[in-house]
């Protein structure tokens, strides 16, 4: 921003949350998406959690980008680049039932104890405390505050931008899922 203040031409994009591939399911194993369908279906539950995440897909992102970039009038603007979709905890858990996954939904507090009583070697393991440490001043923990969650960016120049083009994000649905999840068992992540 301070070098579009001194006159050079620059545009920001800034990403929501990136997820994998939505055809070939290609993704970044460590990512937090990754992690998190892993150590439900691990933990065999799912939570009754209201939650609503922003969940982009990589190629999205990609050709949003590589286009943005290439047009003139796209200089010294800041671009939101995120999707236009928002996929709940609940339908997640009901797109991995639907998928083959047997994830009976549960109480958030009681999905909490058994998070809290699941194996180490659990996916969620390492971010356990994302779901259950409650936040200073707030009932809410913090996978509930966090910018993983569905918050309100102004995407105005991202759509105006991409107005008239193909390029569409996807939503995060059962085939773009099944994508993943195919993905996750070719490189035994699952």
């Amino acid at each position: 921003m301070a070098a579009r203040d001194r006159g050079l031409p620059v545009s920001i994009y800034r990403l929501g949350m990136v997820t994998g591939h939505s055809k070939t399911g290609a993704f970044q194993l460590s990512n937090t998406i990754c992690l998190i369908i892993k150590g439900l279906i691990q933990l065999g539950y799912g939570p009754e959690l209201d939650i609503k995440m922003s969940l982009a897909p990589v190629d999205y992102i990609v050709q949003a980008i590589r286009y943005l970039s290439h047009q003139p009038e796209s200089l010294n603007k800041t671009f939101h680049v995120l999707s236009p979709h928002v996929l709940s905890m609940h339908q997640l858990i009901l797109n991995l039932n639907t998928l083959g996954y047997a994830l009976p939904s549960i109480p958030y507090p009681q999905w909490q104890a058994k998070l809290l009583n699941m194996s180490p070697d659990n996916a969620l393991t390492p971010m356990a405390s994302l779901f259950v440490k409650k936040i200073s001043n707030s009932q809410k923990t913090f996978i509930e505050t966090t910018s993983f969650v569905c918050q309100k960016f102004d995407d105005r120049n991202t759509q105006d931008g991409l107005f008239g083009t193909d390029i569409l994000c996807p939503p995060i649905n059962n085939s773009v899922l099944k994508a993943y999840l195919s993905y996750f068992h070719r490189q035994g992540f699952l």
